[in-house]
């Protein structure tokens, strides 16, 4: 397996990163998922919407989970380690869950089937989750994506443990594949898109 890209831009925890910019940057990257735009088709939709929910996670995760930024905000990773929310407390998990509902307005139910689906490919072992990693469209080609993902896959391999995730875009396969990650399973939400599920074992150090 041909190693991936060194990374090219230096990257900063998620906690240190300007998280007030990391919101409207995925909402742009994610503007023509096939998931999130099932959901919220009109664009203005998906602009309140993308900012809502976008703004919830990224707030969640710096707390509770994990995740980097490059230096110019130009790309995000969020990621979960392998204890449930990683161990967050109850109240917080609520809390997020109240507000992805509230980004959701009337299309809750679409909302709530896409969830279902990723969910059912999602596998039962301990596993690093990488929820989340996007470049703003405007930057991408340039490896940002590759320098915010690098943390996560050194701890994973640190701690001999697998990574998973779910990806809507059939191109994201091979870009994955650079990583180590492999197809795990597929589904099709109701009538909507389809979504791969990928899973990466631990890498052996190079020596």
């Amino acid at each position: 397996m041909p190693s991936p890209p060194p990374p090219t831009d230096p990257v900063r925890s998620l906690a240190s990163a300007e998280r007030a910019a990391l919101a409207p940057l995925l909402t742009r990257a994610f503007a023509d998922d096939p998931v999130h735009r099932w959901i919220h088709p009109g664009e203005r939709e998906w602009e309140r919407a993308g900012a809502r929910f976008f703004g919830a996670l990224v707030e969640y995760f710096a707390r509770h989970g994990g995740g980097a930024a490059s230096r110019e905000r130009g790309a995000v990773a969020l990621w979960m380690a392998p204890e449930v929310h990683g161990g967050a407390p109850a109240r917080a998990r609520l809390a997020l869950t109240l507000r992805l509902f509230a980004s959701l307005g009337r299309r809750v139910g679409r909302g709530l089937r896409a969830g279902a689906a990723l969910e059912s490919l999602r596998g039962r072992e301990p596993h690093w989750y990488l929820a989340i990693l996007a470049t703003d469209p405007a930057l991408r080609g340039r490896g940002l994506a590759s320098s915010a993902l690098a943390p996560l896959l050194a701890r994973a391999d640190a701690d001999a443990l697998p990574v998973r995730l779910e990806t809507a875009r059939e191109a994201n396969l091979a870009f994955y594949a650079r990583f180590g990650f492999a197809p795990s399973g597929e589904c099709r939400i109701g009538a909507g898109p389809r979504v791969w599920a990928m899973r990466r074992p631990p890498q052996p150090r190079r020596s």
